[in-house]
């Protein structure tokens, strides 16, 4: 909706589960855990810069856009799953097709 704010009180909560996400990614970077992925370039990587002080520091912001797509990505799924997007395609095995894509978006941020 144009122009609207959330209410203050409600961005913590509203953040919780890709703060989550950013400490998995983050504490499998400081442990070695992603592979080399492809550096990022442009005004995107500025953008990132801010949003990388809640990732912590010497993130690359690879990383970080990485895991702000694959937070995106479970949006998805999940909006998929209760909007009835997947009735007469995935009806048999739920949980396989999103440890798949799970799987799928750990691959894409290089977690090994």
């Amino acid at each position: 909706m144009p122009g609207y704010q959330a209410p203050q009180d409600t961005v913590t909560p509203a953040t919780r589960v890709i703060m989550q996400i950013a400490a998995i990614v983050r504490d499998a970077y400081e442990a070695g855990r992603i592979g080399p992925q492809p550096e990022i370039t442009g005004r995107y990587v500025e953008e990132l810069a801010l949003v990388a002080e809640h990732f912590g520091p010497d993130i690359p912001p690879r990383l970080i856009g990485a895991t702000m797509a694959t937070f995106c990505q479970l949006l998805g799924a999940v909006s998929a799953e209760l909007f009835g997007q997947l009735n007469k395609s995935v009806d048999e095995d739920r949980r396989g097709f999103l440890e798949f894509q799970l799987r799928g978006a750990a691959a894409f941020i290089g977690l090994t």
